[in-house]
């Protein structure tokens, strides 16, 4: 139930950033739901785009890493992000994509998340498919990264949990920072290759020393650590 409810919130980044729907302080209570994580993602784009979308990113709903780290990217291509099993299209995600009349596929991950079975059923809708893959989650966020139109801020989370990493991904995806992940006292290599040669302006650090250590976030230039007693807690002026 933890990951049906992050995942959720995850498509529902990309549902509040879209420019076809707009919030109202005194507008009734409204609630996005489908039977399962799936079908919830298919509902907040149906919500998010009632038209058209050029594009759809499909990730796994089994796991929240490529999901978050993707949310930015669904605002630089202004589309939904359409969960899937890994071993095949799922129905609703299929007639989701024929909906938004889709040309083009982002798929987030290996082929441990999202079987090449599922990327030849998407082809076969006439779509023209991208696969943002690393050797894992953390390799992944930097391809993801890769992607993004840099402008010298990046957050970086732990990726071996999910509540710091969604308290800053809804600002990142506005903002269209990239979410890159490490592990607690090693930053990745390919996290390390990325901010290589780059302008950082500004680097948050998600969480406490406890989380992303002081070695880690030495990596990073101009850091600023966002943290509270429990999980991150994210200043308004960010």
């Amino acid at each position: 139930m933890k990951n049906l409810s992050l995942l959720s919130v995850l498509c529902i980044l990309a549902l509040l950033l879209s420019p076809s729907v707009k919030l109202y302080a005194d507008s009734p209570l409204q609630r996005v739901a489908g039977n399962d994580r799936y079908q919830t993602a298919t509902q907040i784009s149906q919500k998010g785009w009632p038209d058209k979308s050029a594009y759809v990113i499909i990730a796994t709903g089994q796991n929240f890493a490529d999901a978050l780290c993707a949310a930015p990217l669904s605002q630089k291509y202004n589309c939904p992000i359409l969960l899937n099993i890994k071993e095949n299209l799922l129905s609703s995600t299929k007639k989701e994509i024929q909906r938004l009349e889709a040309k083009n596929a982002v798929i987030i991950g290996g082929t441990g998340a999202i079987s090449e079975n599922v990327e030849k059923e998407l082809k076969a809708t006439g779509l023209s498919c991208t696969r943002i893959s690393g050797e894992d989650r953390f390799d992944t966020s930097a391809k993801i990264a890769e992607k993004l139109d840099f402008n010298g801020e990046v957050c970086v989370a732990t990726g071996l949990n999910f509540p710091d990493a969604i308290s800053i991904s809804s600002i990142a995806t506005q903002k269209g920072m990239p979410v890159l992940l490490t592990m607690t006292y090693k930053c990745p290599q390919s996290v390390k290759d990325y901010i290589k040669n780059k302008n950082i302006t500004a680097a948050y650090i998600v969480g406490s020393d406890d989380v992303v250590s002081d070695g880690v976030a030495g990596n990073f230039p101009h850091v600023k650590r966002l943290q509270g007693n429990d999980i991150a807690m994210i200043p308004i002026w960010l």
